[in-house]
């Protein structure tokens, strides 16, 4: 899943040639596998889950952050586990070079 490259209208100008980055970005995720975000492997394991027993389906928010400067910003989620992905909402904080 990758999300379409953020434009700013509000100048009435294009924010295309600007460089943006994500601050901060939260994914909701109901009843899935953690998948990767922006490339970063976000996958993790609860104390209380015991060895040798895979790790439950996860519901509710992962958080990333600095994902990097670029012309067209977008969000990459992937999920390369044999688990559901099922992403709710995609959101968080960007920055535009300049503003």
């Amino acid at each position: 899943l990758q999300t379409l490259p953020f434009e700013d209208d509000s100048s009435g100008q294009s924010s295309s040639p600007d460089l943006k980055r994500y601050n901060k970005v939260l994914v909701r995720l109901l009843d899935s596998g953690i998948p990767m975000i922006g490339g970063e492997d976000r996958r993790f394991r609860r104390p209380q889950t015991p060895m040798n027993t895979a790790e439950g389906l996860y519901s509710g928010d992962i958080e990333t952050s600095n994902v990097g400067w670029s012309r067209g910003e977008r969000v990459t989620i992937q999920q390369e586990l044999p688990f559901p992905c099922q992403v709710i909402s995609i959101f968080g904080e960007l920055s535009i070079e300049g503003l």
